[in-house]
């Protein structure tokens, strides 16, 4: 019992350090100005809430808006991961008002 409750405490470690790893590598990927609010791993998919690049404000590679990337949630799922054929998706969750301006 002891020996099951061990390896599930350090289970549960390696997962956080895992998440702790993924977050920090995530950030340094997307560059200075990004933030993420959470990242969320699972055994066939990655979500990611509340991303966000700030907009270039100075120089010649100014962005015209705040934000050059915003959303809610973006999820990497996949079907099938241990037969073979791998599908990958992509979804991802703008903001509200993101999702008005794209209806127009």
């Amino acid at each position: 019992m002891v020996v099951l409750l061990l390896v599930a405490v350090l289970a549960l470690l390696a997962y956080r350090t895992a998440l702790q790893r993924l977050h920090g590598a995530l950030l340094e990927a997307l560059g200075p100005r990004a933030s993420v609010e959470a990242v969320d791993l699972g055994l066939t998919r990655l979500e990611i809430r509340g991303l966000r690049v700030r907009g270039e404000t100075e120089g010649r590679g100014r962005w015209p808006a705040a934000d050059e990337l915003r959303a809610e949630r973006v999820t990497l799922a996949t079907t099938a991961p241990l037969r073979g054929a791998v599908r990958v998706y992509l979804m991802v969750d703008a903001y509200p008002a993101a999702r008005a301006d794209l209806a127009m």
